[in-house]
């Protein structure tokens, strides 16, 4: 039975893309958790870049797989209409026929192994070039990193309470000290906030939660968002309400806003750790 144009083609693109055809399904998203909305167009920028490029090397194998089966389809049918005369010229002359049929065996093979040695070197040509804009878009991501996602450290302060600390990366659970004035008998009470990223978020937003234990004892929180990253004047604000007891009455509680001032210390070199996810 002789397999029809269509589905050679169709095989053979199974063959460069063994799980699918779409090329934009291999493509690799780096997401490395920064909010900076600089670092988030840059890498969006980059991932269409990506999916773009991957599209027109697709685009260039099907019409170069069109290309060699039709090169071989036209020598398959070379073959047919040379060995169809040398068989009327033959007189029915059995040495003649065989020659004639060895003729076309060896010209038919010739074509289809033309055919397979074209393809593979077709799939190691795409194989290259996918890799390359995956590593193009790999390295606009890393210099997008390094420019926009930074290490932070806390500072400023609410009402009478000074924060601190260093904050590696922001959408990792991160911990801010605050520090207030001493009290009599007590002296000075620190806090540990701690802040835990909200997922799908990339840092941008979270909840805070903190507390205080010993004979003056606090407890509270509330949900916080990053802003101004790509300003001069990165912060956290924070809506929280709190409770503060001593000797286990209540003696105050409350809400408002809270803002602790960011300040960019380094780079984080290893922001491109990879989290990948396949193109829509």
């Amino acid at each position: 039975m002789r397999i029809s144009f269509t589905i050679l083609l169709l095989l053979n693109v199974s063959v460069l893309h063994p799980s699918d055809s779409r090329a934009d399904e291999f493509a690799v998203e780096r997401k490395v958790g920064c909010s900076n909305p600089k670092f988030v167009e840059a890498e969006e920028k980059a991932y269409k870049d990506l999916l773009s490029n991957r599209a027109e090397v697709e685009q260039r194998q099907m019409d170069r797989i069109t290309a060699i089966e039709s090169e071989k389809k036209t020598g398959l049918d070379k073959a047919n209409d040379k060995y169809q005369r040398a068989l009327q010229a033959s007189g029915n002359v059995t040495v003649l026929n065989e020659q004639a049929k060895a003729t076309y065996d060896n010209e038919t093979s010739s074509a289809l192994q033309g055919r397979d040695d074209k393809l593979k070197t077709l799939s190691k040509i795409a194989a290259k070039s996918y890799g390359d804009a995956q590593d193009d878009y790999d390295e606009a991501v890393k210099e997008a990193a390094k420019l926009y996602c930074h290490s932070y450290k806390a500072t400023g302060k609410t009402h009478d309470v000074v924060y601190s600390g260093t904050i590696v990366s922001l959408d990792k659970p991160f911990t801010v000290k605050g520090t207030g004035p001493p009290l009599k008998g007590l002296g000075a009470l620190t806090y540990d906030f701690m802040f835990v990223p909200a997922a799908g978020k990339n840092g941008a937003s979270g909840m805070m939660t903190y507390g205080l234990k010993g004979v003056l004892s606090a407890a509270g929180g509330g949900p916080y968002t990053v802003e101004g990253l790509d300003t001069d004047k990165p912060r956290i604000v924070v809506q929280s309400k709190s409770t503060a007891t001593f000797k286990g009455k209540i003696t105050a509680s409350g809400g408002g806003t809270s803002q602790i001032d960011l300040v960019p210390i380094k780079l984080n070199e290893n922001s491109t750790k990879e989290n990948t996810k396949a193109a829509p």
